[in-house]
């Protein structure tokens, strides 16, 4: 016999199909008296729901409709979180969190092609869509491509830029994507915060090398925490003598 909670779950999942990303859940108070449960069973069924990503709950608020924005990672995709967002029909903007110079780490150092120590511009950043806080951003570029000046990188870096642009309008750097991966873990406590998050949820983390156009050289490695509840990421992969069939055809919302 099906718990009564995940009954639950499962009723009010298949009631949310039609509702808008942002729509209002009852509260637990009113599951309670129009479902007939406990205060426990409509707390775990909201919970149910949170952990399947449909929901965002949001302490002393309430229970949300998730956004879900469609993220693929495919050859030839923009690196551009912003464009990605934008594209969806949503406002991507940034808080910045840091911006320093420092001694690249060993996985940075592979991934940029230089050696263990050499000096990188790093970018740490939230970023938010429709206000509420989505991702967390950690940006490290070749001082080679952007320089050591970091006062005037802060100062460019407006809160509705992305890094992508800025290369672009200020440095003539078009940027591709050179190599992602991703997989969905634990995110830690630090960046949970800064994300709103409650606890340790699984979160989507990326790794990302972007790589100038022109010359086909490495500028940017970049981890991003992504909300499991902002964003459906997923892959395509298609041999390299064909288009892909998925191509522009994002799939289905789960629900």
């Amino acid at each position: 016999m099906k718990p009564h909670y995940l009954a639950l779950a499962d009723e009010l999942q298949a009631g949310i199909q039609d509702l808008e990303p942002g729509a209002r859940l009852p509260s637990e108070h009113q599951l309670c008296t129009a479902n007939g449960v406990s205060r426990v069973t409509a707390r775990s069924a909201l919970q149910e729901l949170e952990r399947r990503h449909l929901v965002r709950r949001t302490r002393g608020s309430g229970t949300y409709i998730a956004l879900r924005i469609p993220y693929p990672i495919r050859p030839g995709t923009a690196p551009s979180w912003s464009a990605i967002v934008l594209a969806a029909g949503h406002v991507p903007t940034y808080d910045i969190v840091d911006v320093s110079i420092q001694p690249a780490t060993e996985s940075t150092a592979r991934a940029l092609a230089l050696h263990p120590g050499t000096p990188v511009m790093r970018v740490e950043r939230i970023g938010a869509i429709d206000g509420r806080p989505a991702t967390y951003l950690a940006m490290n570029f070749t001082t080679v491509a952007i320089g050591t000046d970091v006062d005037a990188i802060r100062a460019l870096l407006t809160q509705d830029q992305s890094t992508t642009s800025l290369l672009a309008d200020e440095f003539g750097i078009t940027l591709e994507r050179a190599a992602t991966r991703a997989d969905l873990r634990p995110i830690d406590r630090h960046r949970a915060e800064r994300l709103d998050l409650v606890g340790r949820p699984m979160a989507w983390r990326t790794e990302t090398v972007n790589r100038c156009a022109a010359d086909r050289q490495p500028v940017e490695h970049t981890e991003a925490w992504l909300r499991a509840d902002s964003f459906q990421v997923y892959m395509e992969l298609a041999a390299p003598d064909g288009p892909s069939p998925f191509a522009s055809h994002p799939p289905e919302r789960y629900q």
